[in-house]
Order: structure tokens, then sequence, then C-alpha cells
């Protein structure tokens, strides 16, 4: 069962229209208090988004197995990642080596 609103009279199109802008001022103070705690926790040294699937050291351990001849999904699978994980890992490897950067 679907329930129509109906907008036939004036006062019902003005209530809607404040609830309206009452729903798009609600959603800007959300967004405001999101990005303030986002800057609060970047501030303060929090670090954001999502953690890496492997280590540090697995991940230099699985650039040196495949630099080595190791197949990619036999790394990939010894780390419990999806082979497509251990190809961007090549790519970033590439590209800081490229680029100069340490890796």
């Amino acid at each position: 069962m679907q329930a129509a609103v109906n907008c036939t009279s004036f006062g019902r199109l003005l209530i809607i229209g404040v609830l309206a802008s009452v729903a798009a001022w609600e959603r800007d103070i959300i967004r405001e208090r999101t990005i303030s705690g986002l800057h609060a926790a970047r501030v303060s040294g929090k670090l954001l988004g999502r953690r890496h699937a492997m280590s540090p050291a697995g991940r230099q351990e699985a650039v040196r197995a495949i630099n080595g001849g190791e197949a990619v999904r036999s790394v990939a699978r010894r780390y419990g990642v999806a082979p497509r994980t251990i190809y961007r890992l090549l790519e970033a490897t590439t590209e800081r080596m490229e680029t100069g950067k340490a890796a």
C-alpha cells in the first residue's frame, strides 16, 4: 500500500515545504559535524580509512617473492589476499621506483 500526499491546498503545500527545509537543514548539520570530526581526528594523528591487507614486512616479502619468480597466485594465497592486491602492490612499488622514492 502506498500513501499519497495530498498537496491540493496551500496550507498543506506550506507544511511540506517547511518539512523539506528542515530536512535539508538537518542534513547540512550532519555534514558539518562529520567534516569537523574528521578534521579533529586528522589533527590528533588518527589514521583514517581502511587498513592495509598486508603488513609492511609482508608487502616487502611478497615483492621479493614475485621478483624471485614466484607466481602471483601462490603469493596471494600465502598471504590470504586476492591476486589483484598483489598486482596493486607491484604497481605501487614500480611507481615509487620510477619517481625515485625508496621502496
